[in-house]
């Protein structure tokens, strides 16, 4: 919730995708998906998403240097660094389903004379893999009613799909976009609102 103090957040992310090079929208616009590229990621934006909420996480290995004379390391030199963001949606639609596997082309058969109408994906996602840039809004650590987002330039949904029918819970798939450097090198970006709108 967005109350004081500020800093302790509670509450999920939204997440939004949209093609590599979409302009990310800025903090005071309400809905990303207005008149741009961008589109909730799930049917129902949070409301599809269960309660393990999103995790953003930064990886990263050290290497450490060690001098013959001492036990404890001297010097550390980071050699790899990974930033992903996941999440579990419930929700089994065809759409979701296409978004998880590399954006699969859905195709829609209308109903006809006895045939029901349906949407279909191909399973097969092949060698080429899917870009998206991310974004992942929440509220702003500094304050009430403001907007803070990650900005993912491009990532790939690197989660294996798998889903577990039962009674007693939803099928539901997870996402997890890695982040890749884009051709500029612009990788990712933490953006938070610590002050309102001028008139």
């Amino acid at each position: 919730m967005p109350t004081t103090p500020y800093e302790v957040l509670y509450g999920p992310l939204e997440l939004f995708i949209a093609p590599v090079g979409e302009a990310f929208p800025a903090l005071e616009v309400a809905d990303p998906t207005a008149a741009t590229n961008w589109e909730l990621l799930g049917t129902s934006g949070q409301n599809s998403e269960t309660e393990e909420g999103v995790t953003v996480r930064a990886n990263q290995d050290l290497a450490y240097f060690r001098s013959a004379g001492q036990t404890a390391p001297r010097k550390a030199v980071r050699t790899s660094e990974d930033l992903e963001i996941e999440v579990m949606l419930a929700d089994a639609s065809i759409e979701t389903f296409a978004r998880a596997l590399n954006n699969a082309a859905i195709t829609d058969t209308a109903a006809g004379s006895g045939t029901v109408g349906h949407r279909a994906i191909d399973m097969l996602q092949g060698a080429d893999v899917t870009e998206w840039a991310v974004l992942a809004r929440g509220h702003s650590p500094y304050l009430d009613g403001q907007r803070a987002q990650f900005e993912v330039y491009r990532a790939v949904q690197s989660a294996n799909v798998e889903t577990v029918h039962r009674k007693d819970q939803p099928a539901a798939l997870r996402f997890t976009f890695r982040a890749l450097l884009d051709a500029s090198g612009n990788w990712a970006v933490l953006r938070g609102a610590d002050a309102a709108a001028l008139p």
